[in-house]
């Protein structure tokens, strides 16, 4: 039909295709990043991953090459939900020390059929160990709080608040 896009890929100026320009973006995104087909293999890893599975190869007991040759089926002990869910999954896994959020949601063609999954693994042990220490923080500041007047409390809860925000 007249309608119907041609299947040639969509090049700049310079013979660079869609795909392959955004193929050189995500390679250089600073969040680890990859893409697992419906059949469980490991389409893309960009470098930002592959660095994050080396750093944490020893704490799962695989790195990217493993990754990328054996599928991910490595990462059904991380996330059992990939095993029964096709929606978009969230979870915070913690290895040996590390703690990793990790986002996969599902990517589906122009036609709404599923292609596969994109997985986001952020490394997120700081932001963990501080959001762990601003809750002891607060628990302090409600135990000083409590001793002191109502006018004082809603003052320290301000300044616990204004003091998280701006850390977190």
């Amino acid at each position: 039909s007249a309608n119907r896009q041609s299947s040639a890929p969509v090049r700049n100026g310079r013979g660079v295709s869609f795909v392959e320009h955004l193929a050189s973006a995500l390679e250089h995104v600073p969040v680890a990043q990859f893409l697992v087909d419906d059949d469980g293999n490991v389409s893309f890893l960009n470098r930002a991953a592959r660095d994050l599975f080396q750093r944490l190869s020893s704490k799962l007991g695989f790195g990217a090459d493993a990754l990328q040759s054996r599928g991910a089926a490595l990462l059904a002990e991380y996330i059992p939900e990939l095993r029964s869910h096709s929606g978009r999954v969230e979870r915070k896994v913690e290895l040996d020390g590390e703690v990793v959020d990790i986002i996969v949601s599902p990517i589906s063609d122009g036609d709404g059929n599923s292609v596969g999954r994109l997985h986001v693994w952020t490394l997120a042990t700081e932001a963990a160990r501080l959001a762990e220490r601003f809750t002891d923080f607060e628990g302090q500041l409600k135990s000083i709080s409590a001793n002191k007047s109502e006018e004082h409390t809603s003052e320290l809860q301000s300044l616990a608040y204004l003091v998280c925000r701006l850390l977190l």
